[in-house]
């Protein structure tokens, strides 16, 4: 049975640049967020499992374009039902471009996300604009947490993904098995169907201690009556001259 409780990995990027923040539009959900997205090997069974850093390298290059400069630092974290976000202060050079599922990607202040489809995406700005200009210091990651909860996300993953082939193939099993009992089964009490397997049982020219007997198939509608031709006036002389002779009254022997 699949769990209902597996917990999946994300990432959010915070990139800073002149106290602004960047943030992208995703038309499909609408409001703004900051880029992120699934860790590889995290949410899906994928063969390769991503790190957080380069789930988040790959993440900026598909929505803005933009290429992670230098290390990242963890800011903090976001729990779900069924999923953890975790937030990195990361630098990239260039002008972000929207790409994918993004339809704009720019700076804007830390307000203009508050109401934002990401929960703490405000919060975790505050935090990143005051830890780039000094006021706070970088939270410290628990990295052994993270390294822990990864690898126990990614034995769930697997779990998950063959519980659910094996539920698949047994599916597929028992409606083949539905389907070839559903299927019409063939009429063996044909005439045709009984001769066929005499012959196939007693074939001409073996040796057998009885034989086989076969029920032959009554006429057809479409068969034509035979018709019998009358004998004609020369195949009757014979015998109409034997019914004369034995007409004739015989007075004497001695007259044949």
């Amino acid at each position: 049975m699949v769990e209902k409780t597996l917990i999946r990995h994300a990432v959010a990027a915070i990139v800073v640049r002149d106290g602004l923040v960047l943030a992208v539009h995703h038309a499909r959900r609408g409001g703004l967020e900051v880029p992120g997205g699934k860790v590889g090997g995290l949410w899906y069974p994928d063969p390769k499992v991503e790190t957080d850093a380069e789930a988040l390298a790959r993440e900026l290059e598909e929505e803005c374009a933009l290429r992670v400069q230098g290390p990242v630092h963890w800011l903090g974290e976001f729990r779900g039902n069924d999923f953890v976000c975790r937030f990195y202060l990361c630098d990239a050079d260039g002008e972000p471009t929207p790409g994918g599922d993004v339809d704009r990607a720019l700076f804007v202040s830390p307000e203009d996300l508050q109401g934002g489809t990401g929960p703490r995406d405000y919060e975790m700005a505050c935090l990143a604009l005051r830890v780039v200009e000094g006021s706070t210091p970088a939270p410290v990651a628990p990295a052994s947490t993270i390294r822990r909860e990864r690898q126990a996300a990614r034995r769930s993953v697997l779990r998950n993904a063959d519980t659910l082939n094996r539920e698949r193939r047994e599916e597929a099993r028992w409606s083949t098995r539905r389907a070839r009992e559903r299927a019409p089964s063939p009429a063996f009490d044909s005439p045709t169907h009984v001769a066929l397997t005499a012959q196939q049982v007693a074939p001409s020219g073996q040796a057998s201690g009885a034989q086989a007997t076969t029920e032959e198939p009554g006429p057809s509608a479409d068969a034509q009556p035979v018709r019998r031709r009358r004998p004609g006036i020369r195949a009757m002389l014979p015998a109409l001259a034997l019914l004369g002779m034995a007409a004739i009254p015989l007075d004497d022997p001695e007259d044949l």
